[in-house]
């Protein structure tokens, strides 16, 4: 071989290395929807509470924020807002929260572990973790989704239940109330209009009463 031909063939070489290298350092893909945990204890010596926390969820047309705040010791019921996803890989997220003050506009990006953001100038970066999703949304041969999926949510002792219907697209998720009791709170009611709900909550299961017929959902953890 000529002494081209070695140079070429070390050319080539060292392509196919950069390209393998590249290829492993690729991110894997990871879903925008979840929970990230922003609120904790001001001080173990008062037991307040301080920070924020937001689930992300979607429907077949957008994003979802249910926000949660504790801003001065006590945690706030959580507010769904709409959010709007841009940049690389629809990982940038703005969204715009309403106060007796004035709206908030929030920005921040979700990463695989976390999502940063700015909470009163301050940056924050709220990780990731498995909140309190049940789910029995499937996807049929046709590719239509079918089934429900529920967020279950304390705020300072107040209960919350987003609840999201898939009938051959995913609906928006709407916010309801609920009524949790139990020795390990483990008993749920809410109502869905005029649909009443009652049920069972475990660690990985929840079971669910309406009209007499039961239904049984899976814990959900969004990675």
């Amino acid at each position: 071989m000529n002494l081209f031909g070695r140079i070429s063939t070390l050319i080539l070489v060292c392509l196919v290395i950069v390209s393998s290298a590249a290829a492993q350092k690729k991110p894997a893909a990871f879903s925008t929807s979840g929970y990230y945990e922003g609120i904790k204890m001001s001080s173990r010596e008062s037991g307040d509470s301080y920070g924020i926390s937001i689930y992300l969820t979607q429907s077949a047309n957008d994003t979802f924020a249910l926000v949660t705040e504790a801003p001065g010791g006590t945690i706030n019921s959580p507010v769904l807002v709409k959010a709007k996803m841009t940049g690389k890989d629809m990982r940038t997220i703005e969204f715009t929260l309403p106060g007796d003050n004035g709206d908030r506009q929030f920005k921040g990006i979700v990463a695989a572990a976390s999502l940063t953001t700015k909470y009163f100038d301050k940056k924050i970066v709220l990780k990731r973790a498995c909140g309190g999703t049940f789910s029995n949304i499937s996807t049929g041969s046709g590719g239509d989704v079918g089934g429900m999926e529920f967020y279950i949510t304390d705020s300072g002792g107040n209960w919350f239940v987003l609840a999201a219907e898939a009938e051959g697209e995913l609906k928006d998720p709407v916010l309801v109330p609920a009524e949790v009791t139990g020795k390990n709170y483990d008993k749920i009611s809410f109502s869905l209009g005029d649909r009443k709900v009652t049920g069972t909550r475990g660690t990985t299961v929840l079971t669910l009463n309406e009209g007499g017929t039961k239904t049984v959902f899976k814990q959900k953890c969004y990675k």
